[in-house]
């Protein structure tokens, strides 16, 4: 085509590169690919939208809340490298709650600011109605008014949650669910460039998926589920096992699964009754221990998981004031579990005989299971 006709073309339908209907050639979109930039690396990627999701007393504020606080402060997330920058947390309940958690969290990372509060983590006094277009343009405003005070733009936002910054919307609406996620999209992660992560509760009925329309699932770059990692019967057991396992990530392998604890911190002051105050911080759990290499995927996942409950085994008996290295494991609840975790039941059995017979890392004693110790003792395994 002659460039009198191109010319022609564009005078008679306009410059395509205005258009917001352009097309790229497939050779324009291999030349200008760019591979994921992490935010917080494997798990979330930069100038995206994302929804950790869990039911009652799963921990997910806790967990959300640590990672904001890493961001800000600039530490790495448990062993995951992150991009440090202001981090604003959009709480739409339990403000005065969340200071005792931040006074937690201070204590056991050993983390003190100096003169002047810390300006790379900022908490909103209120929820935020951010189905409204006019509303969520004024808190994109005001958080570009108070980070213009400390000149760097928000890297991380936390909505937390989802329900309690939806505004008059309906969150089984898929309409209102797609207000939602544009509002959040132009105001927060393109206007910012920032990583955007929604906190949501369980449905219901379907605990595998947030509360709400399915789009809640479909317009996020990736959703995080989190879990107990064996239900402790409504009971809050000091060191039982969560699990942050990824469910979709649009651009990349999907990592996981992380596994946490919660632990009791003693903040060292009382109440107006002279009670103890304390909190809860998550930690990476002992079950992340270093593994032997050349562990397939298969492998690493039976492993940890038996490494929880061979060490949830060992408490038991030592709670009870018995021998904690006589612990045992029923094979059926490792098989379970991993069945639990996405291993296909076929690979089970696969699984289990290279860890026992090429890998030398358990043993099987009839019905049960035992982790050969010499395998665990040099990673802490009981602390």
């Amino acid at each position: 085509m002659s460039d009198d006709k191109v010319t022609s073309l564009e005078e008679k339908f306009g410059s395509l590169n205005k258009s917001p209907y352009r097309l790229s050639l497939f050779s324009e979109l291999i030349a200008n690919y760019k591979p994921v930039t992490w935010s917080v690396e494997g798990l979330l990627a930069q100038e995206s939208v994302n929804v950790v999701f869990g039911g009652y007393g799963t921990y997910k504020s806790f967990l959300c809340l640590d990672l904001s606080l890493h961001v800000a402060f600039g530490i790495d997330w448990h062993g995951l490298s992150l991009k440090k920058g202001p981090s604003i947390y959009i709480a739409g309940e339990g403000h005065r709650g969340i200071s005792t958690r931040l006074m937690g969290w201070q204590k056991h990372h050993h983390q003190t600011v100096q003169d002047e509060p810390d300006p790379h983590f900022m908490l909103t006094h209120a929820s935020w109605p951010l189905t409204d277009p006019m509303a969520a343009t004024e808190a994109a405003d005001s958080v570009a008014r108070y980070c213009d005070r400390i000149g760097e733009a928000p890297v991380h936002i936390t909505i937390d949650t989802l329900a309690r910054n939806f505004g008059d919307g309906d969150e089984n609406s898929s309409g209102d669910v797609g207000i939602f996620y544009s509002n959040v999209e132009t105001n927060f992660r393109d206007r910012f460039g920032a990583t955007v992560v929604v906190v949501a509760h369980t449905g219901h009925t379907n605990q595998d998926r947030p509360r709400g329309s399915y789009n809640i699932i479909a317009a996020a770059d990736s959703v995080y589920q989190m879990t107990w990692e064996s239900p402790p019967d409504g009971l809050e057991q000091e060191g039982e096992g969560l699990i942050l396992q990824c469910t979709k990530q649009k651009d990349a392998e999907m990592g996981g699964p992380f596994f946490f604890e919660h632990e009791t911190v003693d903040l060292g002051i009382n109440d107006n009754f002279g009670n103890p105050i304390s909190t809860k911080i998550v930690r990476r759990s002992v079950s992340e221990i270093e593994l032997p290499p050349g562990l397939g995927k298969n492998e690493t996942m039976a492993f940890k998981v038996l490494a929880v409950l061979y060490k949830r085994a060992r408490k038991n008996l030592s709670d009870g004031n018995f021998d904690p290295s006589q612990a045992l494991v029923q094979r059926s609840d490792w098989r379970d579990e991993c069945l639990r975790q996405g291993l296909i039941k076929q690979r089970f059995n696969q699984v289990e005989s290279n860890l026992i017979e090429n890998k030398n890392l358990i043993e099987n004693r009839g019905l049960h299971t035992y982790i050969l110790w010499n395998t665990c003792e040099n990673n802490d395994l009981d602390d």
